[in-house]
């Protein structure tokens, strides 16, 4: 699965203004259609869809893209592709996702079933679930010396992702990647890559 955020809370303001959302909305929905219909094309079977189109709800909403034609360029490549448009804890975006993804920080939340159901506030879609295990982005080099750790001991993970995993409910955790991306020294913290691999073998045992 694959995660985009258009308008990356206000960081990335140079690229929406290239793809036309300050100045040409039915532009900026045709170019985000074709990044969405380019990766489908790209890989195929090999990508799951895009579970998490962060920000749908702030920065998308407002424009009136074509939200039929995200779906369907998200699908271009596998039809089993999954859309997910995430409004966060707002009403639901668009009749066309499957997937709607709660960001809870740091926190390891559960969805509330009583928003999520036909005529419910989020619609008929799968709940899932969006957090950082130790922060959003550091945006900057670190030499390979990380800040912090994991917000939660590895058995808090590993009894909520096994927990996630018997509802059927998605989980993307984030692990904050440095900005100085070599082989010299790790990219993620090898704290939170410990805590992942204990999760992995508790969920697939291997």
């Amino acid at each position: 699965l694959l995660y985009l955020h258009t308008g990356y809370n206000g960081y990335e303001s140079e690229f929406r203004r290239a793809a036309g959302a300050e100045d040409d909305p039915r532009r900026f929905s045709d170019n985000i259609a074709a990044i969405l219909r380019d990766c489908s094309l790209r890989y195929g079977k090999k990508l799951s869809g895009f579970g998490y189109i962060d920000g749908a709800l702030m920065w998308d909403y407002p424009l009136d893209p074509h939200w039929e034609s995200w779906a369907r360029a998200i699908k271009a490549g596998n039809p089993d592709a999954v859309v997910g448009f995430s409004a966060n804890r707002g009403p639901t975006v668009s009749p066309f996702s499957e997937l709607t993804v709660t960001d809870s920080g740091g926190s390891l939340s559960r969805p509330d079933p009583a928003v999520v159901g036909p005529g419910r506030q989020l619609g008929d879609v799968t709940p899932a679930v969006w957090c950082f295990m130790d922060t959003w982005f550091f945006g900057k080099p670190l030499d390979g010396k990380f800040p912090g750790g994991p917000r939660h001991s590895t058995e808090e993970y590993v009894a909520y992702f096994r927990e996630m995993a018997e509802a059927g409910i998605p989980v993307t955790i984030n692990l904050a990647m440095t900005a100085d991306v070599t082989a010299d020294h790790p990219i993620f913290n090898p704290e939170c890559m410990a805590v992942m691999e204990a999760v992995r073998k508790a969920i697939r045992g291997n």
